[in-house]
C-alpha cells in the first residue's frame, strides 16, 4: 500500500471514529467501518470497534457474521497451545454476539443452513479458540451446523480442528475424512487427516494422506507407523511449570512458560524427543510425541540456523529410559566436563546452560494481553550452579550405573545431588540425604550470588 492510499484509509477511519456513537444504529456506517477494518489489516487497534458492532447488530446476521469472523481472525493469531488467560477477549466477544444472534432467529431462520448453519459454525470456531472450558458448547455448535447441511465440507473440517486440539483423534479423523469427501484433497484437510490417523494408529491412512500432499511416506512395519526418511531435527514447545524443587527461580511459583525440546522426526507430525525437559512438563527425553503441522514460532540455533517451533499435541508413548535430574555446585570451573564418557555406554548427560522457554510475565500475573508477538526468554542460573539430567538406558542395570556414577562424581570438584537415583534404587536413607543436599546446594548458590 502506497503512502497516499494509507493516508486515505487513515482519514476515512478518523471519520468513522468521529461518528462512533452511530455505529450501533447506522447499518451503512457499520458496514463501511467493517470494510475499512479489513483494508487496514484487521489489527488490535480496531478491536473495540469490532466488539461494539458485534454487540449492536445481533439482529442482522450478515453484519454480525462479518464482525464476529474478524474478531475470530484476531483471536486466532494466538497459537492454540497457549493457555487462555482471561475470559474477556475477541473470541469471547464473538461467541457472545453469535449466541445472541442465534437466539434471536425466527423459526424459519433456525432451519436455514445459510443463516443458522453459518452462525453456529462460526460460533463453534469462536468457542474453540476460547479454550477447553467451552469445549462442549463448541461441539454442540458444530453439530447444529452440520445437521443443517451435512455436505458442507468446511464445517466438517472446522469440527475436526476442534477434535484434534482436544485430543479426540478418532473423531478428528472421521471429521476430516468427511471434509475430504466434500472438499476434495485440499492440503489443510490432508494434513489434519494424517495427524489424526497417526495418533490412532492408522498407518496406511496416514501414509496415503502424506503421499497425496507429495510427501514420500511409507509404513514402518516394525512400529506400524508412518515413516518419512531424512527429515531434519525440529523444535517442539511444551507448556511447563517451575518445579517445587527449584528454589532459585526468579519466576513466580508455578509460573507457566514454554520449554523447547529437540525432536527427531519420524514423519512430519511425530517423532522422538531428543533433549530433556528441566521444568515440570508432560514430556521428556525418549517420549514418542505428536505435534501440529503449523509452526508457532521460530528459534535461532547456532548449529541449525533458523528452526521452526511446533506445538505439542499428544504423547503417543512414554520413553523407557530412566531420567534422573540433578543439581550441582562447581568448586572449580568445568567440573562435570566429559562426565558422559566415564559412564556406561548409552548414558546421556545433559547440562542445562540456560532455560530456553517462552517466558511471559503477563501470563504469570494473569494480566490481559496480546500474544501476537510472543518472545523467547532465558533465566540464567546463579554462578557455579548447574542443573542437569542423566538419561539411563532401560537395558542398563541400575546398581551398575550407580557404581559408575558415584565413582565418576567422587573424583570431581563438585557438590552434587541426584535424589531420584537413590529413590529408584530403593535406598531410602540415601535418597533423604540427597534431598537435603539438593536444598543445601541451592541455598549455597543463592548466598554466593547475594555476596557477589
Amino acid at each position: 500500500m502506497n503512502a497516499e492510499a494509507a493516508d486515505e484509509l487513515a482519514n476515512a477511519w478518523h471519520e468513522i471514529l468521529q461518528r462512533r456513537t452511530q455505529l450501533g444504529s447506522d447499518r451503512k456506517l457499520a458496514g463501511l467501518a467493517l470494510g475499512l477494518i479489513r483494508e487496514m489489516g484487521n489489527t488490535r487497534e480496531q478491536r473495540d470497534v469490532l466488539r461494539e458492532i458485534t454487540s449492536a447488530w445481533t439482529g442482522d446476521w450478515r453484519l454480525l457474521l462479518t464482525a464476529a469472523s474478524m474478531l475470530i481472525e484476531q483471536a486466532g493469531r494466538r497459537a492454540m497451545d497457549e493457555p487462555p488467560i482471561t475470559e474477556d477477549g475477541p473470541a469471547w466477544w464473538a461467541a457472545a454476539g453469535l449466541k445472541q444472534a442465534i437466539d434471536e432467529l425466527s423459526e424459519a431462520e433456525q432451519k436455514d443452513p445459510e443463516i443458522a448453519g453459518n452462525l453456529n459454525a462460526t460460533l463453534g470456531n469462536a468457542l474453540r479458540i476460547c479454550g477447553p472450558s467451552r469445549d462442549e458448547e463448541a461441539r454442540e455448535a458444530f453439530t447444529r451446523a452440520i445437521e443443517l447441511d451435512p455436505d458442507r465440507g468446511e464445517w466438517w473440517y472446522d469440527a475436526g480442528l476442534l477434535d484434534k486440539w482436544r485430543g479426540r483423534f478418532h473423531e478428528g479423523f472421521s471429521a476430516n475424512d468427511l471434509a475430504r469427501m466434500h472438499l476434495g484433497p485440499e492440503r489443510p484437510v490432508l494434513w489434519n487427516l494424517a495427524i489424526c490417523a497417526t495418533a490412532i494408529g492408522k498407518a496406511e491412512e496416514a501414509v496415503d494422506a502424506w503421499q497425496e500432499i507429495g510427501v514420500d511416506a511409507r509404513i514402518d512395519h516394525g512400529r506400524d507407523m508412518p515413516y518419512v526418511a531424512n527429515l531434519p531435527p525440529l523444535l517442539l514447545r511444551v507448556l511447563s511449570r517451575t518445579p517445587d524443587t527449584d528454589a532459585t527461580s526468579q519466576l513466580p511459583g508455578k509460573a507457566v512458560g514454554f520449554e523447547l525440546v529437540w525432536v527427531a522426526p519420524l514423519s512430519p507430525c511425530h517423532g522422538v524427543v531428543q533433549s530433556p525437559t528441566f521444568r515440570d512438563a508432560p514430556i521428556d527425553y525418549g517420549d514418542l510425541v505428536l505435534w501440529d503441522g503449523a509452526p508457532v514460532a521460530a528459534h535461532e540455533s547456532v548449529e541449525q540456523g533458523t528452526v521452526p517451533v511446533f506445538p505439542l499435541l499428544e504423547v503417543l508413548r512414554e520413553g523407557g529410559e530412566r531420567r534422573l535430574p540433578f543439581v550441582a555446585l562447581e568448586r572449580e570451573p568445568n567440573a562435570l566436563e566429559n562426565l558422559e564418557a566415564e559412564l556406561p555406554e548409552g548414558t546421556r548427560v545433559f547440562i542445562q546452560q540456560e532455560r530456553v522457554h517462552h517466558a511471559c510475565a503477563a501470563c504469570a500475573a494473569g494480566e490481559p494481553h496480546d500474544h501476537e508477538h510472543t518472545t523467547a526468554g532465558t533465566e540464567p542460573l546463579p554462578d557455579g550452579l548447574l542443573r542437569g539430567k542423566v538419561i539411563v538406558s532401560p537395558l542398563q542395570k541400575l546398581d551398575q550405573f550407580r557404581e559408575s556414577w558415584e565413582a565418576a562424581i567422587g573424583k570431581r570438584p563438585v557438590s552434587l545431588a541426584i535424589p531420584l537415583l537413590y529413590e529408584q534404587s530403593r535406598d531410602t536413607k540415601r535418597a533423604g540425604q540427597e534431598h537435603q543436599a539438593w536444598r543445601g546446594i541451592e541455598g549455597k548458590a543463592l548466598r554466593r550470588k547475594a555476596e557477589a
